[in-house]
C-alpha cells in the first residue's frame, strides 16, 4: 500500500509542474519521506549534512506507530488520489509551518584521551550497551565535568533527545516529552542501584560516559542505525546538536495532530 500511495503522490506532484527524484543525491527542495519510524531515521541519515537545510515531511505508511510523522497514508487504496491532491494542495499553498526537531551528537575518545570519532549524530537517541554475550557494563558518567555516577554496573545507558522519548528510553521506563523541546534524557537500562532514576536535563550539559577499566565490551549505537564498540577506558561525550531538522507540519485543515490525543491514540495513554 505505501508504494501505491507513493505513486500517487508522486503523479499529483507531477500533474502540478513539481519535478520529482526518489535519488537522495540529487538537489531536493523539500524531502517526503512515506514509510515507518525506522526507515524514517535512515533516511534523515543518509541526507547527511543536507538534512539541515531540507525540510522533511514524514508521512505514515506502515503498520508501526508512526509517532514521528506529521500525517498518515489512508486506510484504503481508493482514497490515495483525493488525499494526493490534499497534499499537493497544502504544499504548493504553503499551507503549512517548520517545526524544530532537536537531535544528539557524540564524541568518540580513546583510553589516552585522544579523540578518536567526531559528530556522530542521532535523532532519536544514543545508547550504550552491553553486547549480546557480554555481562554487565559497568561505567561512571559526568554532566560539566562534575561526577553524577561515580561507578554503576547492569545493561547500559539511554541518551535521547526529546523527539526520541517516545522510543527505547520509554520502553526502559523513560517519562515521554514533548517533541518540540530542546532537552536531554538520561535514562538507565536495568542498573544495579535503585538509587538511579531517569534524568532530565538543560540542553546546554554536556553528559561524558566512561567505560570503566573492569568492563565488559560494549556498543554504542545511533538511532539502532550504526554501531561503534567500545573498549575499556574509553569515553563517550554527549551533547544536544547544534543544528535543528525542518519538520513540515500541515496547517489543521489537513490533519489534527495534537500531541495529547496522540499520546492516547499511538500510545495508549490513559488506559484508552
Amino acid at each position: 500500500m505505501a508504494v501505491a500511495a507513493a505513486k500517487a503522490l508522486a503523479e499529483c506532484f507531477k500533474q502540478a509542474s513539481y519535478q520529482i527524484t526518489e535519488k537522495l543525491e540529487d538537489e531536493m527542495d523539500l524531502c517526503i519521506c512515506l514509510s515507518g519510524d525506522g526507515t524514517l531515521l535512515s533516511t534523515i541519515r543518509n541526507l547527511n549534512d543536507r538534512r539541515w537545510q531540507i525540510p522533511i515531511l514524514p508521512v505514515h505508511g506502515s503498520h508501526g506507530l508512526g509517532f514521528l510523522h506529521s500525517l498518515s497514508m489512508p486506510a484504503e487504496t481508493e482514497n490515495f488520489p483525493k488525499w494526493a491532491e490534499r497534499v499537493v494542495d497544502f504544499v504548493s499553498k504553503e499551507k503549512y509551518k517548520f517545526l524544530n526537531r532537536w537531535g544528539l551528537v557524540a564524541k568518540l575518545y580513546a583510553a589516552n584521551g585522544s579523540l578518536m570519532k567526531e559528530s556522530i549524530w542521532a535523532l532519536n537517541d544514543l545508547v550504550i550497551a552491553k553486547g549480546a554475550l557480554s555481562r554487565m557494563v559497568r561505567l561512571s558518567v559526568e554532566v560539566n565535568g562534575t561526577s553524577l555516577i561515580e561507578k554503576t554496573r547492569g545493561d547500559g545507558l539511554i541518551i535521547s533527545s526529546a523527539v526520541g522519548s517516545t522510543g527505547y528510553s520509554m520502553s526502559a521506563g523513560g517519562p515521554v516529552m514533548d517533541s518540540s523541546l530542546r532537552s536531554l534524557l538520561v535514562t538507565p537500562v536495568c542498573l544495579h542501584h535503585m538509587s538511579i532514576r531517569p534524568l532530565v536535563l538543560h540542553y546546554s550539559n554536556t553528559i561524558r560516559i566512561k567505560i570503566l577499566e573492569s568492563s565488559n565490551s560494549c556498543y554504542l549505537t545511533c538511532d539502532g542505525q550504526e554501531g561503534f564498540k567500545l573498549e575499556s577506558g574509553q569515553s563517550v561525550e554527549l551533547c544536544s546538536a547544534p543544528h535543528t531538522l525542518k519538520w513540515m507540519m500541515p496547517d489543521e485543515t489537513m490533519v489534527e495532530r495534537n500531541f495529547f490525543k496522540l499520546l492516547g491514540g499511538k500510545l495508549g495513554y490513559g488506559g484508552n
